[in-house]
């Protein structure tokens, strides 16, 4: 019949601190020139080279002591003290009943680590180290070249013609420190944690190189219609997250197994075969509309894929972890009673049976049940670990329309554009009546946008309805594969400003309003 937990009754279990270092870095050096043939025709050309160094490391000190420091007895009552969630969500179910009980405690953060560390005798479980054990480098150097000839030629319909080609280079080199797990020790009843060793570096490298040719090409149909065409291969460099190397697997250990992920420096970027042509009036001085086509025939698309891996090693962090699950201990406690889907009992089974032997470490009781480490011995099981990795997977294409339209009456300052972009992905989308690992494009949805606005004198007003279809956001979720989509929306959102004078801008805005 309890409600609520009471400070009297609370104390530290589990904690994690952890110290992050995240920084980005970008050096990029261009050189551009122009040959002018006559009035009508150039040749553009240019040459840069950039790189960019990504770093972010990681330490953790993640205690699972999930049956408790101490008892409630050892902490002070009045390091806690009760809030509620209707302080912070007016829409929390319930919230605006008289009766509503939506208590959970806070803390004194200072006074609760102190008292843990006191109990336990280990302040430096309770701060965030300050020696980083992940540590993950990426070097991304790229050269390039481009040349465009560009000229008009002149007749009933003049045309205006651009050529050009251009050259990429990039090399790329991941250098990552991740811990080595060394073992698993069962710590909680659904919960093992992996036991680390010494960090250990490796260098994985990476490198690609393309020829992009483009075409474009403008008819003056009339003073006022124009028609485009465009041609053209383009290339979308892989994430950071994507390049980055070194597999980490993570702390948390469940009965059926791990998770954890690594990236691929020598991932190839999305390569683009793209088409577009467009048809655009333009009735008024700042009044036109257009509609367009599109399409794009796509090479080396980076999708997500998982693999169970039990053992070895990837080139990088070798594990070869037993788990205690499924092993001698374990086994002879369901050999003695225990439902094999009951861990509580078969935990009780071990500390009673084999304290003390190897891998078997009772430090009290919790509710009435043993408290301890139970480690993975040699002759026990390989863990089965999932890991989350990207690749290039396949080639596929995508085509849609937009269709766009911009309107202002006269002089008044008064006008709008609206726009909406169709797209047809029957190859790339996912299907959900079937199992198993599948490729599809993350992110691919419809779209609309609605603003109005008004820009006269001083004033400067805009508000602007952005809409989007529903679209996947992921292939896997903590299980396995299984999509995960984000339900269609609109926002609204207004911008207002005011000049006052030519050194003077008072701006407001309002974001999802």
């Amino acid at each position: 019949g309890q409600t609520a937990v009471l400070p009297s009754q609370a104390l530290v279990t589990g904690s994690v601190f952890q110290n992050a270092y995240a920084k980005s870095e970008v050096e990029q050096l261009q050189l551009k020139g122009r040959f002018e043939f006559g009035e009508y025709s150039g040749l553009d050309f240019g040459v840069s080279t950039t790189e960019v160094n990504n770093r972010t490391a990681y330490a953790f000190m993640q205690r699972d002591t999930w049956g408790g420091v101490g008892t409630p007895a050892d902490y002070a009552d009045d390091i806690w003290f009760a809030d509620n969630m209707a302080n912070y969500f007016d829409s929390f179910s319930g919230a605006s009943s008289p009766s509503f009980t939506g208590q959970f405690l806070m803390f004194d953060f200072e006074r609760l680590a102190a008292r843990a560390a006191e109990l336990t005798g280990h302040p430096e479980w309770y701060r965030a180290p300050s020696v980083f054990e992940q540590d993950l480098r990426t070097t991304e150097k790229s050269k390039s070249a481009f040349v465009q000839w560009s000229t008009t030629v002149d007749g009933a319909i003049p045309i205006h013609l651009a050529a050009g080609m251009r050259y990429e280079k990039t090399d790329v080199t991941s250098s990552a420190q991740v811990p080595v797990a060394t073992g698993i020790q069962w710590q909680a009843d659904n919960e093992l944690n992996l036991v680390y060793g010494q960090s250990t570096f490796a260098t994985r490298t990476g490198s690609y190189d393309y020829m992009l040719p483009s075409l474009d090409v403008k008819f003056d149909l009339s003073d006022s219609v124009v028609m485009r065409g465009s041609w053209g291969k383009t290339i979308g460099r892989p994430g950071w997250n994507d390049i980055k190397g070194g597999q980490t697997l993570d702390r948390i250990v469940r009965v059926d197994g791990g998770t954890g992920s690594t990236g691929d420096p020598n991932l190839k970027p999305l390569l683009s075969e793209n088409f577009d042509l467009s048809l655009e009036w333009y009735y008024g001085d700042a009044s036109y509309m257009s509609a367009g086509w599109f399409s794009k025939d796509i090479d080396n698309f980076i999708g997500v894929t998982q693999r169970i891996d039990q053992g070895g090693s990837d080139g990088e962090t070798p594990f070869n972890l037993h788990t205690p699950i499924g092993g001698a201990y374990w086994n002879a406690a369901i050999a003695n009673g225990c439902p094999g889907g009951d861990v509580v009992c078969i935990r009780d089974y071990i500390f009673a049976n084999y304290n003390g032997q190897a891998g078997v470490t009772q430090t009290g009781t919790a509710n009435g049940h043993a408290t301890g480490i139970i480690l993975g011995l040699p002759t026990d099981p390989l863990a089965n670990f999932r890991i989350t990795t990207v690749a290039n997977q396949r080639s596929a294409a995508l085509s849609g329309f937009e269709f766009n339209l911009q309107h202002v009456f006269g002089d008044s300052g008064f006008g709008f554009s609206a726009n909406y972009t169709l797209v047809d992905s029957p190859n790339l989308t996912y299907n959900n009546a079937s199992n198993g690992q599948q490729f599809a494009l993350v992110g691919l949805s419809d779209s609309a946008n609605l603003v109005g606005f008004y820009d006269k004198d001083a004033w400067q007003i805009r508000a602007a309805y952005n809409w989007r279809d529903e679209f996947l956001s992921g292939v896997f979720d903590g299980v396995g594969p299984n999509p995960n989509y984000v339900e269609a929306f609109g926002q609204l959102d207004l911008s207002i400003g005011y000049k006052i004078n030519e050194n003077l801008t008072i701006q407001f805005e309002g974001i999802n309003i």
